[in-house]
């Protein structure tokens, strides 16, 4: 099974950006990769 998640974030938001990445290192095994574009 493959999928992809998407999300669009305003990264001026107060810790969000930490949340999303304390989110991605609980579930290191599930996630093969990331990648961070800023607009």
């Amino acid at each position: 099974m493959a999928g992809v998640a998407i999300l669009v974030y305003d990264h001026h938001q107060r810790e969000l950006a930490q949340k999303v990445t304390s989110i991605q290192q609980r579930h290191y095994a599930q996630i093969i990769s990331s990648l961070t574009v800023w607009m």
